[in-house]
């Protein structure tokens, strides 16, 4: 584990065109990718000696290369019509 450089402000700091919008996480973990060929995330899990918990995940759509809102992948089309406004 590497501790962010000497002097940097918290975040949100903005150097050049890149912008640090959270402050680092400063534990030790791993990632895991997954794809459904729609989709790709990447998850960081914090590891203590008792257990791993998820602490940072970000969903990219691979088509459109744009973030996922939280939650999920893209909602499921329903089967159903949607009912007409009077």
């Amino acid at each position: 584990m590497t501790k962010p450089q000497a002097n940097l402000p918290p975040a949100p700091v903005t150097v050049g065109d890149h912008t640090l919008e959270v402050d680092p996480i400063l534990d030790f973990g791993y990632l895991t990718i997954t794809t459904d060929a729609k989709t790709i995330t990447v998850t960081f899990y914090a590891v203590t000696s008792l257990s791993a918990q998820p602490r940072d995940s970000v969903t990219v759509n691979l088509k459109t290369g744009k973030l996922v809102p939280a939650g999920g992948a893209t909602p499921a089309k329903s089967s159903k019509r949607p009912k007409r406004k009077k």
